[in-house]
This record gives C-alpha cells, sequence and structure tokens, in this order.
C-alpha cells in the first residue's frame, strides 16, 4: 500500500528470505567464501552458525544457485519434523530425486549409496544442506555421520554442510559425537552487521526496490541500527513497520521520532550504553566455538574464556579481599581484551589432539626493537624499525588470539604506529604434523586474522604482507600438548624493504 507513496516497485523489506535482495556484510562476504571453499575442496562436514534472524537461509540459498551442473545438492529443511530416522532419509532421498519410498535404513543405505558412487563416476559432487541443524536430534545426527562414511576409492562421496543456530554446537560438543567433531573441516559464524554496514543494507533493499529518494533520515538509521542490533530480520521489521507508518500519515520522510513510535509499538529495547552510529558499544562476547568448549573443572579453560574463574567457598576475610582484587584484575584483562579484539566469523578445525584443548597458549616476549632514520627519495628521512619479530598465542582450533597476545600485539601497534615506513610479514602456523589443505587455510586465516586487526588499529595495508606457513618452522614437538601450544601461533616480523 506504501509503495505509490515512496515510489518503490515492490515491497524491500518482506520477512522471508529472497536471494534477489541479498546484501553482503564483510563477515557474510567471509562466512559465503568458506562455504564456496567447503564445496570447492570436498571438506566434507561445514558449518555454518549464526543467531536467529542473521541471514543464515538467504546466504545458503545464494549459494545454492550459483552452484554449476557438476555439484548435485539439496537442502533439507526444520530436521526436526521428521523425528523418525527412516523419515529422515526419505526426506533426503526425495530431495536428491531418488522416487522410491524406503521402509528400513538398509532399504536407503544400498540405494543412497549406489546414487552417491554413480554421481561420483559422472564426475559430479554431491552435497546437502542441513538448515535448522540445531533441531538435529542425536539419531538423526548419527545417521547423517553413518552417510558421510560412505566412500569409494578412499574418496568422500558426500558433503554434509550444516546450516543453523550457535546451540547446535551443545549437540557437537558431545562425547559420542566426537567423531564428526574432529572432521569438521571448516566453520564460519555470521555476526550482527557494523553501523555502516545497516545502513548500506537499507538503501540496497531499497534501490532493488526500485527506490532513489532519500526516505530515512541519518538520525532514524542510527535508531533503527541500535534496536535492531545490527541483525538483518529485526532490521526489516523496523523499516517494513517504519513504511506502513509513514504511509498512513503522508510522511515522504521518516524520521527518528517515527521510528521511535514503531520500536515502541514492536517492544524492542535499545541496547545500553549504544549511543550513535560512530559509537557503537563493545558486543557481547560470541559464544565460543565446540573445540574452545572445556569441563568445568578446567580452570585454565575459564581463565581464557571468562577473564578469571572464582570457586565459591568459605574463607577468612582476608582470604576473601584477596580473591575479590584477582576477581577486579580479571575482569579488567577481560574488558581490555574485549575492546581490542575483533569477531571473528571464519575457524577452521586444526588436528589438535583433545588435552591440548582449552590449555593457556604459551606466550613470548616480543624481542628488542630499535628505530632507525633512512634516507629515502626526494630526500624524505624514512621512518623504520630495525628487524624484529613478536610472537602471538592462539586459541585452539581457531584464528583468536589469547587475552595475552592481545596485551602483546597493542603493545607492538603503538610503537608500530609511530614508524610508518616499516614494513611487516605476517605469518600464521598450524600445531600439527599434517599438512593438509585444511591446516594450511587455517594458518592463511590465523594471519589474516591478524592483518584485519592491524588495519583496524591504523596500519597501512601496503605495510603488510600476510603468509600461511602451516606447518612450517615449528618451534617446538607435536608430540605433547606443550609443545603444540608453542607451535599454535602468529608471528609479525619486521623486514627490511632493502632485502
Amino acid at each position: 500500500m506504501y509503495k505509490s507513496l515512496y515510489h518503490l516497485e515492490s515491497k524491500p523489506f518482506e520477512s522471508y528470505p529472497d536471494p534477489l535482495f541479498l546484501w553482503l556484510g564483510e563477515k557474510h562476504k567471509e562466512s559465503l567464501s568458506v562455504l564456496r571453499y567447503g564445496i570447492l575442496d570436498s571438506m566434507g562436514f561445514v558449518l555454518l552458525t549464526g543467531d536467529a534472524g542473521m541471514g543464515k537461509t538467504i546466504l545458503m540459498s545464494s549459494l545454492t544457485q550459483e552452484l554449476k551442473s557438476d555439484v548435485v545438492w539439496a537442502v533439507i529443511s526444520d530436521p526436526g519434523l521428521s523425528p523418525k530416522l527412516i523419515d529422515f532419509y526419505n526426506k533426503i532421498g526425495k530431495g536428491f530425486g531418488l522416487d522410491e519410498q524406503f521402509t528400513s535404513k538398509i532399504q536407503f543405505l544400498i540405494q543412497f549409496t549406489h546414487f552417491l558412487q554413480k554421481t561420483y563416476d559422472a564426475d559430479k559432487k554431491v552435497v546437502l544442506f542441513i538448515d535448522s541443524c540445531h533441531l538435529l536430534t542425536q539419531d538423526i545426527f548419527k545417521g547423517l555421520e553413518t552417510l558421510s562414511a560412505i566412500e569409494k576409492d578412499d574418496a568422500k562421496l558426500i558433503d554434509i554442510f550444516f546450516v543453523g543456530r550457535p546451540e547446535f554446537n551443545d549437540l557437537l560438543i558431545k562425547p559420542e559425537n566426537k567423531a564428526v567433531r574432529l572432521c569438521l573441516g571448516l566453520q564460519a559464524k555470521i555476526v550482527p552487521f557494523e553501523p555502516g554496514e545497516t545502513v548500506n543494507y537499507i538503501r540496497h533493499r531499497l534501490k532493488i526496490s526500485g527506490g532513489t529518494e532519500k526516505i530515512f533520515t541519518a538520525r532514524a538509521f542510527r535508531l533503527i541500527h541500535q534496536y535492531s542490533r545490527g541483525v538483518p530480520r529485526a532490521i526489516n521489521m523496523i523499516c517494513e513497520e517504519a513504511l506502513q507508518a509513514g504511509f498512513l500519515r503522508g510522511k515522504n520522510i521518516l524520521d527518528h521520532n517515527l521510528i521511535l513510535e514503531c520500536v515502541q509499538k514492536q517492544k524492542l529495547a535499545v541496547p545500553s550504553g549504544l549511543s550513535d552510529l560512530n559509537s557503537p558499544p563493545v558486543e557481547k562476547k560470541e559464544v565460543e566455538n565446540v573445540l574452545d568448549k572445556c569441563a568445568p573443572r578446567d580452570i585454565e579453560c575459564q581463565t581464557i574464556t571468562a577473564g578469571l574463574a572464582v570457586r565459591k567457598t568459605k574463607r577468612m576475610v582476608p582470604v576473601f579481599c584477596a580473591i575479590s582484587v584477582l576477581v577486579c584484575i580479571g575482569l579488567a584483562g577481560y574488558f581490555f581484551s574485549l575492546k581490542k579484539e575483533i569477531p571473528v566469523a571464519v575457524e577452521v578445525a586444526d588436528t589438535v589432539a583433545s588435552q591440548d584443548v582449552g590449555v593457556a597458549a604459551v606466550q613470548f616476549s616480543p624481542e628488542i626493537i630499535e628505530t632507525e632514520s633512512v634516507s629515502g627519495e626526494a630526500g624524505r628521512e624514512k621512518k623504520m624499525l630495525k628487524t624484529g619479530k613478536i610472537i602471538l598465542g592462539l586459541q585452539p582450533g581457531t584464528v583468536k588470539l589469547t587475552v595475552a597476545a592481545v596485551r602483546i600485539f597493542s603493545e607492538f601497534v603503538e610503537i608500530l604506529l609511530q614508524y610508518p615506513d616499516t614494513l611487516i610479514v605476517v605469518k600464521g602456523f598450524v600445531s600439527s604434523k599434517n599438512n593438509s589443505q585444511a591446516n594450511i587455510q587455517l594458518s592463511r586465516e590465523r594471519a589474516e586474522n591478524v592483518r584485519q586487526l592491524l588495519r583496524k588499529h591504523g596500519v597501512m595495508d601496503t605495510q603488510i604482507e600476510v603468509i600461511g606457513m602451516g606447518i612450517q618452522d615449528p618451534v617446538a614437538t607435536n608430540d605433547t600438548p606443550a609443545g603444540r601450544l608453542k607451535n599454535r601461533r602468529v608471528e609479525i616480523e619486521i623486514i627490511d624493504d632493502e632485502v
């Protein structure tokens, strides 16, 4: 009803996922790249997670639309609607064009294996997407594990992509699902839009719908981001409500007062501390990757993920005071780390021993770095640092820096910014004996993450080179947890531009 007033050809903020309106934020682009790579390299199991309304389904739809004839794919939505394994198997069979209605697991596996082998012989890949994978039951999850074990000539015949909410990790972390967890080749997580991305997202959808005129004011954009928290579905709901309300009042321009009325009608609460587009609050710490989880007794792991783990106990007053001081110090370190580390969407499973998970990474002190002035072109004096390096520890199986590494990184960047002619190479490493493509990719992602951090803190792209080293140049043995902790790292090395 409002299309004529705002000169739109279609409704721009419909609730159903339409790939035509797809707009990718930075983390959405990274996630889509991970999915594409998972198909290209036949990674076996791939995981895409994101909270409700983050755009997982539309991202998956966009991916399937670009697949060529050499990829045979099927999407199973709402797996919770098929509580019985045989019903779920029949859904899969129907998705891949198998007309038969199966009555037993054995019957399905025989026919499906034949289908997979025939497709493999035709030099085609088979990809199964499980949408809303967080609704999977344990029985059906094990049924998928059975399908993934079907091979020919030592080659996996099917790739399974899990798409769902972070609660899926609760299923993945169960001991009985360790085999799938270890075989998880790639992982990606979609995070909310940044303030500027929210504005571009809205403008993109209006443009696709034929809009050419200004509709929302700058303050309206600001409030939309604040109340939606950068979640696409919430953005759509607010904008749709605003367009309808603006039409009823005959308003060509939608301002912040109208947005406030709309969000109050939807009973949305603004996050505390969020005041404007340029100063969003520190995001709540993301749900840890499944490989970072550990039992409550693992105090070292708790220290990494929560700043400081404190056990309840009855002690004398002096002891209580001492613990209180430690808590304050730990919390200060925690919030400091949150300010310094940007969210990371991509994580690849490193082949880390189970006892390695959750142990604080060994840290290295930065080498002493001296400064020098070198005569440059046109009489300009270069401000450089001499050759040296720092070594940053990483959390197991991820691209994330440890809290201690963030501190070292921040101190280094503070110095580096004073010497803009310094060139650096960022090298990523994994703690594994297997130099697989997945591990090489992980080492590259680790280095890329540090490059992003450097850019965010003002270091120029022209100063940075990135290399994924894989398992090269280990500094210790990978046969022990302590050795793996040392090898799981990123190095930032200062190089001489005249070498």
